[in-house]
């Protein structure tokens, strides 16, 4: 009887993650946009802290594009509390008109949410009425604002969540987070075209200005997953998903597993904003799929052969989903290079949605940027 419940429980539970992820596979499919004769006009906000090593890189890339585009490109980079050189390293932009302002002349009070003011400041400095938010470790593509452009007319859009690639990548833990990105993105893009989940990466968006009303002793992180839900519950058919390669921002990997522990802990805090209960079932059935395919190496003991047959059957038909999922993405970000790791990536991933999903529901304070916060 325990045998039959185990078989059955582990055939839903494998089936469930296969359905998943075709599903999202299903909606990554390509519009064709053509130019736009209309040219918008862009504020970018760049919110900064300690970032002197990329800055520069990030800045001369929005620049170049801004030459490459017919419209006007207002770039606005608040300085929140850096304890580098990052202020004057932008000062020196004054003559390409980059705009720069410190937050801590705006906000004397410490609070927890330093990235969420720096957003509100920047909006309060912008002109124009389609904001782009990008941080200051990304690298545009020369044709970035005019492929946004595109997007916005082609959709009438009032949000868009771009594409967000880490790139490049040497060694299995870059390879590894190249991968899951790209993941990220599909699952992203899925829920945004389904209209049943909405999530977005700070790192690129874009949106038709309005008042967000952060609360500053809010969760530190978890502004994108904020801002477009705010805009989902206004209209949900005028929020994109830009499918095109002009539009991605490269950024590049974490170089440790202490750093990359660091970052997607702040991730997952951003999981008590879902509000959708399918987007909560979405990130479950990873989770709960993980735990399984662990749990059969120790019922090995209980079970004996059947245990090891089924850890078997299911890590291989995780593997083999995934695969094909992947190397879909990774032709369209021209990643194929990272397909290599595949195997040996796909089973640090198992480990980490076990162990990263379970730390979130107990992490409540992590250190980012030299800060403990909430």
């Amino acid at each position: 009887m325990c045998l039959s419940i185990y078989l059955i429980f582990t055939a839903l539970v494998a089936l469930s993650y296969l359905l998943l992820i075709i599903a999202i596979l299903k909606e990554w499919t390509f519009q064709s946009i053509g130019p736009s004769p209309t040219a918008v006009n862009f504020s970018v906000i760049i919110p900064a802290r300690n970032e002197a090593y990329n800055i520069i890189p990030c800045l001369n890339a929005i620049i170049d594009s801004r030459d490459n585009y017919l419209g006007t490109v207002q770039v606005i980079v608040i300085d929140d509390h850096s304890q580098d050189e990052t202020y004057k390293i932008v000062k020196e932009f004054a003559e390409y008109k980059i705009e720069v302002y410190k937050l801590s002349d705006w906000l004397e009070d410490k609070i927890n949410a330093y990235k969420k003011a720096a957003i509100s400041f920047g909006l309060q400095k912008s002109t124009f009425e389609y904001i782009v938010q990008l941080d200051a470790d990304v690298f545009v593509d020369k044709y970035y604002f005019s492929a946004i452009n595109n997007c916005i007319n082609a959709n009438d859009t009032i949000f868009i969540a771009g594409p967000v690639l880490f790139a490049p990548s040497k060694n299995l833990l870059e390879h590894f987070q190249t991968l899951d990105m790209m993941g990220m993105m599909a699952v992203t893009n899925a829920g945004i075209k389904s209209q049943k989940w909405y999530m977005a990466n700070g790192a690129n968006m874009v949106y038709k200005k309005r008042d967000p009303n952060f609360g500053l002793n809010d969760m530190a992180s978890g502004d994108d997953v904020y801002q477009i839900q705010e805009y989902a519950r206004r209209d949900k058919s005028k929020i994109t998903f830009c499918l095109d390669k002009l539009a991605i921002v490269k950024t590049a990997p974490e170089n440790s597993w202490t750093d990359l522990f660091k970052q997607r802990i702040r991730w997952a805090t951003k999981n008590k904003k879902m509000e959708s209960g399918t987007m909560q079932m979405m990130m479950l059935i990873p989770f709960v799929n993980a735990w399984v395919i662990i749990g059969h190496l120790l019922l090995y003991f209980f079970f004996g052969t059947p245990a090891l047959m089924l850890f078997l059957f299911h890590i291989l038909t995780k593997w083999g989903v995934d695969y094909i999922y992947l190397k879909k993405l990774s032709n369209f970000f021209h990643q194929d290079h990272s397909m290599n790791y595949f195997i040996p990536a796909s089973v640090l991933h198992l480990f980490y949605i076990a162990f990263i999903g379970l730390a979130s529901f107990f992490v409540r304070k992590y250190e980012w940027k030299g800060r403990r916060v909430r």
